[in-house]
């Protein structure tokens, strides 16, 4: 897309891009691939295991809550995970793209996409092994919409999830 100077600028972009499907934005403040946090190399075997593990965990406590709740409530906590997060606000993006309180003077991205499939609302069981590691990416669950939890950080951001099942980086512009 080229270098952003000012937010018309970037509004301007966007706009153009419009094309009637939803927009998901994920800002960082530099250009990182786009690695779920467990898939990036500073994560070990042991904490990967901690996925199934946690998704175990919360089952038994949240009977209810479905996969990609209890997905959406380990990456809210901290727990790598295969998410990625999103947002359907592009400020959302720039926000992250800015925050560089750890990065200095560094360039920060927005990556954007288009969701042109239908909106996954139920996914086969974690529990299984037949889960989010065999979806299809880039399927956004829209945590902010369709989440039973209020986690007000989310509804707040419009945030939405993405699952990287092999780690690899979605189409994007």
């Amino acid at each position: 897309m080229g270098e952003i100077i000012n937010l018309p600028n970037l509004f301007h972009i966007f706009e153009d891009r419009t094309s009637g499907w939803i927009m998901y934005f994920r800002g960082q403040v530099r250009d990182w691939s786009l690695r779920p946090s467990l898939a990036r190399e500073s994560v070990t075997e042991q904490e990967r295991a901690k996925e199934s593990e946690c998704f175990e965990k919360l089952a038994k406590i949240l009977p209810n809550v479905n996969d990609w709740e209890c997905a959406t409530i380990a990456q809210h906590y901290g727990v790598p995970t295969r998410l990625l997060d999103w947002s359907e606000n592009p400020l959302v993006g720039l926000y992250f793209a800015l925050d560089d309180k750890n990065y200095g003077n560094e360039d920060g991205v927005i990556w954007v996409f288009e969701d042109k499939t239908a909106i996954v609302k139920k996914v086969a069981s974690l529990r299984d092994g037949s889960g989010l590691r065999k979806l299809k990416y880039p399927r956004p669950y829209r945590a902010w919409q369709d989440l039973q939890l209020e986690i007000p950080r989310t509804k707040a951001q419009r945030g939405s999830l993405t699952s990287q099942p092999n780690f690899r980086t979605p189409d994007l512009w």
